[in-house]
């Protein structure tokens, strides 16, 4: 990734995107964390301000050493009361109390007595150092809330005074509401860390000060851009860096120039959603032959100052807020606990308002993502004309814990390549017969919706359906949705689908076998009980959004798989096994109609009493995925009675589908041939999909909310 982000860097300098520095290796964004927000008087003494939640304590800034040295956000390790109080503080019972119960707790505790390892709120000798230029310089404006705040801090010889001040503080500020009185629990006897052997608070501070009368607080943006050009312009140039400090000169592996490498470390870029990381490391303990051969820390990989400075700024370029869903986006992957982070960018113009990373990554199925695909193709249609082999760079990030995250797939297309592969997804979305559902439901803007259906779905959605199993229930309640441990399909196997390689051949085969086997196996029964329950529920579908949402991505990734194996509806709609499975359809709505007018006396429009959960047609189900003549034969013998019983009540309103009955035997035994013997994996898919297919054989036409309805029929009068 290093050298994509160089000739990106590089890039964005020729287009005057990076016109000065923007970044200092030791200036970074906080993490996303609940950060209690202290403010420091004229004479040092803290007072309680605000509990910022984690969207805000991203936005500030922090000066330190790697994960050490913190200014002026500060991390307390360890309690402040002494641990005897937290070893006897009643855990079970703070778990079960209300706010006013919680507070009378902490209200009881001894706030005299300090906890002497806790000593983490202090300024260090190192942080001093690096500030220098802020003491000295008095002429910036930004900055004097900053050198107010390093004088103010404590120091050595005063951390015990200061933490006492901080524990009369909490205890003025118990009034507060219980989001203050959880985190003023952690942050006074903490918990016990099992692995560690002791009690741990883990609690962010972030420190500034009083005074009203300066225009820029300490975590004030401004005041983080300020510091950071500050700070180079005290460094000087890399090259007078080195000679005033006797750092090294030598051959960027990067350009092969001589210049001033990077001597100590690479920056700590705080990456959107998944946090700080490290722009380049290595691990010496796992691989002690670089040791050997001195290609310790920034050793093995040689790089120049400005020109690593200049890649940290890229990357800051790419991640900037306003630029989500083009260079940069984020979704839950298989298997990961934590979001995924996408970057990618258009070479030749990284600056460009292309929905690139949405293309890439978004959830879809919804018509939004089906329009940000439309868009992305028309703006690349016009880049074909001009340079059809300009790269495409793509790279996926994931985090293994707090301090490591890695590249779970990296890759560089040509515009051509994605171009054609989009495209073709979106073709292979088209891929299964028309399905709905029908629902109750209202839109964000509070307008009435009838239906859904399937839309393409993005790598993001397939990805988090391949995440969750579907248990259903044989009472004929709604099932339920589990998280999965592990999933057999990776991230980097989910792209292969969406970006197949050219050369991929035998190996994408195995891979869309595998993914139809996992997506049946994941979403099987989910599929049938949304298509039961369309037939069933009386009052819209029962299933909550993000069910029916979930078996839409699922009925998707099943068409775009018989797609990419060359099977396309048009000839699979007229195979046996859809044929069977929209037989079972064509009896679920037979039995319904039976159960509606014979067994509860009520009519097909007005009926209100429940039905069974499970018909006929859904009855002979995990029979037909097996022994599908079987199958054919349970359902011919039920069907009889209700046959009989339609054609003997004009009123039954069910002619229709006694007609569709009797073609459908037909298709399925014309010519001879018969159902199989034991279907295969396609035959399942078609088995399902058929089974879900709409069953309205009259001309019909639907709408996707009461507006497009409108619409429609004010065009057609």
């Amino acid at each position: 990734m290093l050298n994509e982000l160089y000739q990106l860097s590089n890039l964005l300098g020729r287009q005057g995107l990076l016109p000065h520095a923007s970044t200092h290796r030791d200036v970074h964004k906080m993490a996303k964390c609940e950060c209690l927000c202290v403010y420091l008087d004229q004479d040092g003494k803290p007072s309680i301000n605000d509990l910022f939640g984690k969207e805000q304590t991203s936005r500030l800034w922090l000066h330190s050493h790697g994960n050490h040295d913190r200014f002026p956000a500060i991390k307390v390790q360890k309690p402040l009361l002494p641990e005897h109080i937290s070893a006897s503080f009643d855990e079970a019972a703070w778990k079960k109390a209300d706010c006013e119960k919680k507070r009378q707790m902490l209200l009881e505790l001894d706030y005299t007595a300090g906890n002497p390892k806790s000593d983490d709120i202090q300024v260090k000798p190192w942080t001093l150092e690096q500030m220098r230029p802020v003491l000295e310089d008095r002429d910036d404006i930004c900055l004097e809330s900053v050198r107010r705040l390093l004088n103010r801090f404590p120091r050595k010889g005063n951390v015990p005074e200061f933490y006492d001040n901080f524990r009369r503080a909490i205890y003025d500020n118990l009034w507060r509401e219980e989001r203050f009185i959880d985190f003023f629990k952690k942050l006074l006897v903490g918990s016990f860390d099992s692995k560690k052997r002791q009690y741990t608070s883990l609690c962010a501070c972030y420190f500034d000060i009083e005074d009203d009368e300066l225009d820029y607080k300490v975590a004030d943006p401004d005041t983080g851009n300020a510091l950071v050009q500050l700070l180079l312009k005290a460094q000087g140039t890399p090259e007078e860096a080195a000679e005033t400090s006797g750092k090294m000169m030598g051959i960027s592996a990067l350009s092969g120039t001589r210049m001033a490498l990077v001597r100590d470390k690479y920056p700590n870029p705080a990456f959107q959603v998944i946090g700080p990381s490290y722009l380049y490391s290595n691990n010496t303990g796992a691989y002690p032959c670089l040791s050997r051969y001195n290609l310790e820390r920034t050793g093995a990989f040689p790089a120049g100052e400005e020109q690593v400075r200049r890649m940290n700024d890229a990357l800051g370029f790419l991640m900037k807020e306003e630029r989500r869903g083009k260079t940069w986006t984020s979704f839950w992957g298989t298997s990961s606990k934590t979001p995924l982070l996408l970057l990618a960018w258009l070479e030749s113009d990284p600056s460009g308002e292309m929905d690139l990373a949405d293309a890439f990554a978004n959830n879809g199925g919804s018509s939004v993502y089906e329009d940000t695909c439309k868009k992305v193709l028309d703006m690349l249609r016009n880049k074909l004309s001009a340079n059809r082999k300009d790269p495409v760079h793509l790279q996926l990030f994931e985090t293994l814990d707090k301090g490591r995250k890695q590249i779970v797939y990296s890759r560089t297309m040509t515009v051509e390549q994605v171009y054609e592969n989009v495209a073709e997804w979106m073709e292979a979305a088209e891929n299964i017969p028309s399905v709905k559902f029908n629902v109750k439901w209202k839109n964000k803007d509070g307008k009435q919706v009838h239906f859904v259906r399937p839309w393409c779905p993005g790598p993001g959605a397939i990805s988090s359906v391949l995440r969750t199993q579907y248990r259903t229930q044989n009472s004929g309640n709604i099932g339920r949705m589990q998280d999965r441990r592990s999933c057999t399909i990776t991230e980097e196997e989910v792209y292969r689908l969406f970006l197949p390689d050219t050369y991929g051949g035998r190996r994408d085969a195995k891979l869309i076998e595998t993914c139809m086997k996992e997506t049946l196996r994941t979403s099987g029964e989910l599929l049938l009980d949304a298509f039961r329950f369309q037939r069933v529920a009386s009052k819209g579908h029962p299933f909550t959004k993000e069910m029916l949402w979930r078996a839409c991505v699922a009925l998707e990734l099943l068409g775009i798989l018989l797609y990419k194996k060359g099977i396309r509806k048009e000839d699979y709609m007229k195979s046996k096994m859809f044929l069977l499975g929209r037989l079972m359809g064509l009896a679920d709505c037979l039995h319904r109609n039976y159960c509606i007018i014979e067994r509860n006396k009520e009519t097909l429009k007005t009926h209100t009493k429940p039905i069974p959960g499970q018909l006929m047609g859904s009855a002979v189900y995990q029979t037909a995925l097996q022994r599908p003549k079987e199958a054919l034969k349970m359902l011919f013998g039920k069907m009889q009675i209700y046959i009989n019983w339609a054609s003997a009540n004009p009123d039954s309103q069910s002619g229709w589908i006694i007609k569709k009955i009797s073609e459908t035997f037909k298709e399925i035994e014309v010519d001879g041939i018969t159902l199989p013997e034991r279907p295969t994996l396609d035959e399942q898919v078609e088995l399902i999909v058929g089974y879900g297919s709409e069953l309205s054989f009259p001309r019909e036409t639907y709408y996707k909310n009461t507006v497009d309805q409108e619409k429609s029929q004010e065009e057609e009068a």
